[in-house]
């Protein structure tokens, strides 16, 4: 189903504290979301960036391996697990006061987090086939585009320039509304 808009408008709260914070609102599905592939990019990412943090909801078959990989990594004191799945309202409260939302890094398109994403002026991590977008759209969605951990890493550190956060959201939500 085509994601209704006008549920995810622009809504920015304050963060939960001082920490770069990413949302991981996606199913833990790991050979169709590639949910590892961000525990492991954010492992290389805090090595620099002590001060963050990663909200992980927890729902769907691989919730126990992403819990057990986030214990092994050492990641626990740096990852928070939300209770899902998560309804509108509470996917908007995340979305709202997270610095960047990662969604999959498996497939080449954007889902309905996507949509959302970008329609609350939110900077987006995700996979996406570039090429594709501009071929049918004429211009692909300006997202965080990573499909290895250590593009995951690399997109991180670029988004904790909140100017480059700002621009990204910005064009994201000027894209999604054409």
């Amino acid at each position: 189903p085509i994601t209704d808009l006008k549920k995810f408008l622009p809504n920015t709260k304050p963060s939960l504290n001082d920490k770069f914070t990413i949302f991981h609102p996606t199913s833990q599905i790991w050979n169709i979301k590639g949910n590892d592939k961000l525990i492991y990019g954010f492992k290389k990412f805090i090595e620099n960036h002590p001060k963050s943090n990663l909200i992980i909801v927890d729902h769907n078959t691989d919730s126990e391996k992403t819990k057990m990989l986030v214990q092994e990594l050492d990641l626990e004191k740096f990852v928070t697990f939300v209770k899902g799945p998560l309804n509108v309202d509470d996917l908007k409260k995340y979305y709202s006061i997270a610095d960047v939302v990662a969604d999959q890094f498996i497939a080449t398109d954007l889902g309905g987090i996507g949509r959302e994403v970008l329609s609350m002026k939110k900077p987006l991590l995700t996979s996406c086939w570039i090429s594709k977008y501009k071929e049918v759209f004429g211009s692909s969605p300006p997202i965080a585009n990573a499909f290895t951990p250590e593009e995951i890493a690399a997109q991180l550190e670029l988004l904790t320039d909140l100017n480059f956060r700002q621009k990204i959201a910005e064009d994201g939500f000027t894209w999604i509304h054409k």
